[in-house]
This record gives C-alpha cells, sequence and structure tokens, in this order.
C-alpha cells in the first residue's frame, strides 16, 4: 500500500507527504532428515540411569523421518513529510524528515530440538530481525546571475542527518536452549552421548546473540554547475559526512559535456565514493543447512560478526569502509526522427571491499 499527497500550504510553500506499508509471508521446505542418517536426532536415549530402563526416541514420533518448514513474515513501512517551495529572491528549498521500520520474524515448523527429548514442540518462533531509520533533509538551489558564463551559476546544498538501529531478538528458549539431551551417560553402552542443539533446520538467536546496535551520520553537500560557453557545461561537487562508527569523508565531482556540433556531443566524468557497512551487515547472524559434500549428510553454517568469540579464533577482523574511484567518459549522437545513440565507457576502482 502507497500513498503520495500534497497540499499548498501558501502561495510559496508546498507541503507534502508519501509512505507506505507492506506485509509478505513465505515458507520453504528444508532438507530431508532421514531416520537412518541422523544420529544426531533419532540415536535412541535414556530416559533413566538404569540399565533395561526406559529410553525415548524421535522415531516413535517420526517414523519415517521429517522436513522442517521454515517460514518467514516481513512487515515494512515508511513515513517522509516535508515543505517545499520558493522565497521571493528565488531560493527554491525543499526541508523534510522520515521515519522507516522493517520487521523479519522467523518460525519453523515440523521440527524439533533434539536436545529437549520428549518435551520438544516441534514447532518454534527462533527470533526476530528489526531495522529502524530517522532522517532529516534540507536541500537548496539557488541562480546565480554572472555575466562571465552563457547560463546562471547554479549552486546547490544541504545537508542530512540519519540514524539507523539494527536490532536482533532472542528466539524462544525452545528453539535454542541445550536441553538435557544434549549431553547424558548411556548406562547400556557406557558412553555419553547427545543429540542436536536447537530447532534441527534453524536454531533459535539466543540472548547472547541478541542485541541492538545503532549508528547515526550527518553529511553536508555544495553542487555547482553553469554553462562556461553555448557548449561547455562544467559541473564541480563535493561533500562531506561523517560517521559515528567508520569516521568522516570527504568525496568530490567532476563533470562536463561540449557540444561538438548540434548533433554531437562528448562528455565525461571523475568522482571519489564512500560506503561505509551498515550495521546490519557488521553484526548479521544466520545459520544455514547444507549438505557436506564429503559424507553426504547435513551440516549447518553460519554468518557470525567480526566480534563473535568463533568468528575471532578463526581469524575474522571488522569489516571496513570501501572508497572508489570512477572515471567515465561517452558520446551523444543525436538521430534523425528523434533518436538518440550514446556510447560510455566507465572505469571503477573499488577499495577495502
Amino acid at each position: 500500500m502507497f500513498f503520495n499527497a500534497e497540499v499548498p500550504a501558501s502561495d510559496s510553500v508546498t507541503a507534502y507527504a508519501f509512505g507506505n506499508y507492506s506485509w509478505s509471508s513465505g515458507d520453504t521446505e528444508f532438507f530431508y532428515r532421514a531416520p537412518n542418517g541422523r544420529p544426531d536426532i533419532f540415536t535412541s536415549v535414556p530416559l533413566t540411569d538404569q540399565v533395561g530402563g526406559e529410553r525415548f526416541t524421535f522415531l516413535d514420533a517420526f517414523p519415517g523421518g521429517f522436513t522442517p518448514v521454515f517460514g518467514t513474515e516481513i512487515r515494512d513501512m515508511s513515513l517522509t513529510a516535508g515543505a517545499k517551495g520558493e522565497t521571493s529572491g528565488g531560493l527554491s528549498y525543499d526541508v523534510s524528515g522520515g521515519l522507516s521500520y522493517g520487521q523479519l520474524q522467523y518460525s519453523i515448523s515440523n521440527t524439533v530440538n533434539p536436545s529437549l527429548g520428549p518435551d520438544s514442540p516441534t514447532s518454534f518462533k527462533p527470533g526476530e530481525i528489526q531495522q529502524r531509520e530517522a532522517r532529516l533533509n534540507t536541500d537548496f538551489v539557488y541562480p546565480i546571475e554572472t555575466n562571465a558564463f552563457a547560463s546562471p551559476l547554479n549552486v546547490a546544498f544541504g545537508a542530512e542527518y540519519r540514524r539507523e538501529t539494527y536490532e536482533i531478538q532472542a528466539g524462544d528458549v525452545a528453539s535454542w536452549e541445550a536441553g538435557p539431551f544434549a549431553r547424558v551417560f548411556d548406562p547400556v553402552s557406557g558412553e555419553t552421548i547427545g543429540l542436536a542443539v536447537g530447532s534441527s533446520g534453524f536454531p533459535g538467536l539466543s540472548p547472547q546473540s541478541a542485541g541492538s546496535f545503532s549508528r547515526w551520520n550527518w553529511a553536508g553537500y555544495l553542487d555547482l554547475e553553469t554553462d562556461v560557453t553555448e557548449k561547455w557545461t562544467v559541473g564541480v561537487a563535493a561533500r562531506f559526512e561523517d560517521f559515528s562508527d567508520f569516521g568522516n569523508t570527504f568525496n568530490w565531482k567532476a563533470s562536463t559535456r561540449y557540444q561538438i556540433v548540434d548533433s554531437f556531443a562528448v562528455r565525461g566524468s571523475a568522482n571519489t565514493g564512500f560506503r561505509a557497512p551498515t550495521p546490519g551487515q557488521s553484526n548479521v547472524r544466520e545459520v544455514a543447512t547444507n549438505i557436506d559434500l564429503a559424507t553426504g549428510g547435513l551440516l549447518l553454517t553460519a554468518t557470525l560478526p567480526p566480534s563473535d568469540a568463533l568468528a575471532q579464533f578463526y581469524g575474522a577482523r571488522p569489516l571496513t569502509r570501501e572508497k572508489s574511484f570512477n572515471f567515465s567518459g561517452g558520446v551523444v549522437l543525436d538521430l534523425p526522427d528523434g533518436y538518440v545513440f550514446t556510447v560510455d565507457y566507465f572505469n571503477i576502482k573499488v577499495e577495502g571491499r
């Protein structure tokens, strides 16, 4: 659902607002858990410490094995409101603020937490992810009349403030806890055995994995453009931005276009770029089930943030900011009957990706 509204607030000011709300859900089946191929699920475990005592196995509930069904429920909403207009002196402005919210809820059914044994549920809520953003923008445009150029010097400038939060919420306890059968002594074999921990297919997010991660950043920019002559257009721009977690950066852009004849023009530009990993990218936690090519069995693989102790053990390092330099050039050819032919070359170098 979307809406877009605009109303005159006065002769020179227009108020506007736009936003959206969406909801979706989906289910997918994970790999089949065969009854004879998953001892970490279907192994018989003792319910007492006596030889010949009562035992338990998930084969009683799932004699033919089972296939977990993973589900997601997604909600997204945003709202932006602002005012725009032009002053009597010719300054155009646009001032706005916005909020956005995204929610991803996980579910998994037709599965078990093997370590809970006979007390395991068969459906779980293994966690939730939320993303929240707040932003303020101010943009201004002012043409400066000058005899030095063939057209007014167009001056655009503005500022932006943004705050974003990425939140991981823990799943229900049964989806992640290590139950009594994660490690249990078997009086028959005289050995310690155990069943897998967590809802099979997608172990729940534990309180240790949960957390809220935020950052803010602000930026200011200046953009100048003019026709130096009737055939030659030149533009330069600069932007300074400061991040609470990645420091500050200064970036620039220069562009030009020259109309050689009425039907043929050349153009080019060069600019630097910067991208800081989002809180979500720096703190994401995901678990996926894959096939172990060596054994043919199922294997849980995890994506962990660099701050996680296990990730650090394997040499994980914090994500770094990306810097880039871009150069482009091209030609524009106006053809008969209103057709336009363009050819452009792009050269982009990225560091820290």
